[in-house]
């Protein structure tokens, strides 16, 4: 019934400027796709009451969760966040319901998808990776280069607000944050299993700092780096709460994992370490360094975003033009 109902609508609908029922599939990303909920489009996240985290960011206003159970397939767009796992099940929901896919890679091919860098995936069939979207939207030039191409192919990279994401005039001190914090602070990206924080962490020997975790029921996540100096980075990938800490003067702390070795230039706008045994050295070195240098290193990681990044309005433009092509392709020109 679904099927002949959405072939059916496909096939009659125009393509108006009216707002599109957009399909998310995928766990993770609250950052990315909180920013792309702010087209005025209506979203519908695949999954269950835990499929959003509110501790990284505020599930927006139109965009509702919902499961098989939803009343109507009224929807116009998938977006899927992942070639492995994901894609096969968005894959089944374009069949049923007849629709595009829209896939969003924030993960080069080196990568193959967003993972703690304890993570050792290896796919038995590398090919099986070569899915067939109708679009591919990158987070950067090196991903989209890295994967096969599509009918259409864009890079459209994150956004975040700098002028809200920055650097403070002085840092005071937050209640929220403890009233003990110590002289150099960590912020810790602890979107990810305990044992890796451990490993981390562990690793630091005697030395004593703050850490400051990104997921909390604080709202405004700017102050959350605006308390720190170094932010580590657990994942094999850039990603948003990255970009928010650089931003925010954060000297970024990453593993050598290829989406990162890209971005990161060790030593000029943060630090790149090959294993764990590099972190005590490598904060050792940190702790000893004049101010004046820690100062270039945070303003220098605020540049790499200033530089690299799109505004709101830039993002929310691209984000649209896709979408109006999804819809030239897909549906009846209104006349």
């Amino acid at each position: 019934m679904f099927l002949v109902e959405n072939v059916i609508r496909s096939a009659l609908r125009k393509s108006s400027e009216g707002p599109l029922n957009i399909l998310v599939v995928g766990k993770s990303h609250e950052k990315y796709i909180s920013r792309v909920c702010q087209t005025p489009n209506n979203f519908y996240l695949w999954g269950n009451d835990s499929s959003w985290k509110t501790e990284i960011e505020q599930k927006p206003e139109n965009l509702q969760i919902i499961d098989q159970n939803w009343p109507t397939s009224y929807f116009d767009l998938i977006i899927c966040n992942n070639r492995l796992e994901e894609y096969d099940a968005a894959a089944s929901l374009a069949q049923k319901f007849h629709l595009p896919i829209l896939l969003i890679d924030h993960c080069s091919r080196a990568s193959i998808k967003p993972f703690h860098f304890l993570s050792d995936i290896t796919v038995d069939f590398p090919q099986m990776l070569h899915k067939n979207p109708n679009a591919v939207i990158s987070t950067s030039e090196n991903i989209s280069l890295s994967w096969p191409g599509s009918k259409l192919r864009l890079v459209i990279p994150a956004s975040v607000d700098t002028e809200k994401f920055c650097i403070p005039e002085s840092r005071l001190g937050d209640p929220r944050f403890g009233n003990s914090l110590s002289d150099k602070r960590i912020v810790f990206d602890n979107d990810t299993e305990p044992h890796v924080g451990q490993t981390i962490f562990g690793s630091l020997q005697d030395r004593v700092y703050s850490v400051i975790p990104t997921d909390s029921d604080i709202q405004d996540k700017q102050s959350i780096y605006q308390q720190g100096d170094y932010f580590i980075n657990p994942q094999n990938h850039v990603t948003v709460k990255m970009l928010e800490a650089m931003a925010c003067g954060n000297i970024p702390i990453c593993f050598a994992k290829a989406d990162l070795v890209s971005f990161i230039e060790d030593g000029e706008n943060g630090f790149v370490v090959a294993n764990i045994a590099d972190i005590n050295p490598l904060f050792e070195h940190l702790d000893n360094l004049p101010d004046s240098q820690r100062s270039r290193l945070s303003q220098n990681a605020r540049e790499k975003v200033i530089k690299e990044q799109l505004t709101a309005e830039d993002f929310i433009s691209k984000w649209q033009s896709v979408f109006k092509y999804i819809k030239s392709q897909y549906y009846t020109a209104e006349v």
